[in-house]
């Protein structure tokens, strides 16, 4: 049989359990640290990639807004120059020049 356990196996398991989690409270405040400094990092960066992607959309929209309104514009003319074509051949011919201006490559 076996008799009660010694006290100072309970002491040494204690000091053992307490070591374990003074290295535990060690490591995780020395890494928590790191792990604040990399989330700050890759926020920051985060926010300077939304500025820039927010700052290119800007961009994008406009130079569409415009190719919109000189599309816009130069079909203005071409139906103008129809309805203002004396005849069918005039009518036309201004139909073509409008095609060709607005996609030169139905010319070729």
């Amino acid at each position: 049989m076996t008799g009660p356990v010694p006290l100072r196996w309970i002491l040494g398991a204690i000091g053992v359990l307490l070591l374990g989690l003074a290295a535990w409270w060690l490591v995780a405040t020395v890494t928590g640290g790191k792990t604040a400094e990399v989330t700050a990092e890759l926020e920051a960066g985060r926010g300077d990639a939304m500025a820039e992607s927010g700052s290119d959309a800007v961009g994008t929209v406009g130079a569409n807004n415009a190719a919109e309104r000189e599309t816009d514009g130069q079909v203005k003319e071409t139906q103008d120059a129809i309805d203002n074509a004396d005849n069918l051949g005039s009518a036309d011919a201004a139909a073509r020049d409008g095609l060709c201006k607005q996609s030169p490559d139905y010319c070729r």
